[in-house]
């Protein structure tokens, strides 16, 4: 696939979603480009480093849940053995968290910071930046970068932030570095450019770091340690099968839910699995009903030393 013409795979990729409705939903996990059922872990060890910008939107799709919307697409590069259930939690925390974004803009914002590092960590230059001139949501600085979805009137700030897009990627191709204060990205701080232009409010591009280290972390570390629980609970407790199958429950099996989360990012109750299965085992054990009878044997011999008639020795001489 590599060695096809870019321009025909897009044109190939635009005919397919138009005539097909098939729209394309990140990275294809087979060949050529990954090996089959391999982990997005072991794919991010081993790309190609090259010069990249890597760059998104402040509200990208905002915070309402889109109609298919699907969580588990906010950690697709983070190897979920149970997506479903990490889906399932996210909606649920959602509900109590109407300021959260949605799950679509989580994952630009999750996919960007791990992809921007895996380039970086093979060797790549990556540059890393945001942009949040109003209004700034998905695609809206496409007319910056290619002329589309150009906006019918353009504020002063979007007039000088349209001249310095077009600089930066022509500083880019020509000698790999967009201009003197972007600094590419160190992982250790996750640095990365603010675009905005406000002469109002003495706002202009500036370095910032700690790429929204909030929803990365919640996704690397609270539902990571979220999923790791479900797959313990799974292992020990139920045969459900594991995924890529759907998640099959059987109509015996109860479901409850109480995880702590291990971290400051985000609290809430999760769920933990209760399952009837340590019951049936016992009774199946030939020392449950000895125990039970030596129970009743020594109640009854309890109620026959209190229940029967004393003899004359035991009588007390005065009563």
């Amino acid at each position: 696939m590599r060695k096809i013409n870019p321009y025909k795979l897009l044109k190939s990729q635009s005919k397919i979603e138009k005539e097909k409705g098939h729209i394309m939903q990140g990275i294809l996990r087979g060949l050529p480009i990954m090996q089959k059922e391999e982990k997005y872990e072991i794919f991010l060890q081993n790309v190609t480093a090259r010069d990249a910008l890597y760059g998104t939107t402040e509200y990208e799709f905002g915070k309402m849940p889109d109609s298919n919307e699907n969580p588990a697409l906010a950690g697709a590069p983070l190897d979920f053995e149970n997506p479903y259930e990490v889906a399932a939690h996210f909606n649920d925390l959602k509900r109590n968290n109407s300021d959260w974004f949605s799950s679509d803009t989580q994952e630009v914002f999750v996919s960007a910071a791990i992809y921007s590092a895996a380039n970086t960590d093979a060797g790549g230059t990556t540059y890393l930046y945001e942009t949040r001139q109003d209004v700034s949501y998905h695609i809206s600085d496409m007319q910056f970068i290619i002329g589309i979805h150009k906006d019918d009137k353009l504020t002063l700030g979007q007039q000088v932030l349209d001249s310095v897009y077009s600089k930066f990627l022509v500083n880019f191709t020509k000698i790999g570095t967009p201009n003197d204060y972007w600094k590419p990205l160190n992982t250790s701080q996750m640095n990365y450019l603010v675009l905005e232009y406000d002469f109002s409010k003495s706002i202009l591009p500036s370095m910032d770091t700690n790429y929204h280290e909030d929803i990365v972390d919640f996704w690397k570390i609270n539902m990571t340690s979220y999923d790791r629980e479900i797959s313990k609970l799974k292992k020990f407790a139920t045969k459900t099968p594991f995924y890529p199958g759907p998640v099959i429950l059987e109509p015996t099996t109860e479901l409850y839910f109480s995880i702590e989360n291990t971290t400051n990012v985000f609290e809430g109750t999760t769920i933990s699995t209760v399952l009837k299965e340590g019951t049936t085992f016992i009774l199946t054990q030939w020392w449950f009903y000895v125990l039970v009878l030596l129970v009743i044997l020594i109640i009854l011999l309890g109620c026959y030393y209190c229940c029967r008639n004393r003899s004359e020795e035991q009588l007390p001489l005065i009563s």
